[in-house]
């Protein structure tokens, strides 16, 4: 089963900062907030791999934004955040960054660059941040997101004759951050 849903809301590391000390241009004063350290931290808990607690692995989502390497090229970064609680036994995360391409046919997403975490790599409980994910920003005007998918295992239940556990299925949920479209200058 795939289920999709929008993230809502962008964390507040896209904001402004604005405090620094004397006079300052505007220009050394606002800017984006750097994107997170990557790491995994990891915190106790009960786990049982999804037979009575239900297993979560939320996406806390940084909008892509443009940067320029220092050889001049343009990229367009973002950084792959979720947290979980109850997961691991098989769970895994795949983070991708996406473009929206347009031709005679219509619009799709197209993958740009990506991270894959298996159950090694994600934690029973905890956060984990990933390195920055990066591709070539595309000339002009485009749109970029990130998508994450989860998949958990999910109890299942019959309905007939009466209501109770027969197993645990594995789901996969998608979730998406801001679309934003970035231009190449």
């Amino acid at each position: 089963m795939r289920k999709t849903k929008i993230a809502a809301a962008a964390l507040s590391a896209v904001g402004l900062v604005a405090f620094t000390a004397g006079a300052a241009t505007a220009d050394e004063v606002s800017g984006q907030a750097p994107f997170p350290a990557a790491g995994v931290v990891t915190w106790s808990g009960a786990h049982d791999c999804g037979f009575i607690a239900p297993q979560i692995i939320e996406g806390e989502f940084y909008n892509p934004r443009r940067q320029v390497l220092p050889d001049g090229t343009q990229v367009v970064a973002d950084v792959a955040q979720f947290r979980t609680s109850n997961s691991a036994c098989g769970n895994s995360v795949t983070a991708t960054l996406q473009t929206k391409v347009c031709g005679f046919w219509g619009c799709s997403w197209r993958d740009v660059d990506g991270a894959t975490w298996t159950e090694p790599s994600v934690p029973a409980n905890g956060r984990v941040t990933s390195s920055l994910i990066t591709g070539k920003l595309r000339h002009g005007t485009n749109s970029y997101r990130l998508a994450l998918d989860a998949t958990t295992n999910k109890p299942q239940a019959e309905s007939e004759p009466g209501p109770g556990l027969i197993g645990v299925a594995r789901e996969t949920e998608t979730t998406y951050s801001n679309t934003v479209k970035l231009t190449a200058s």
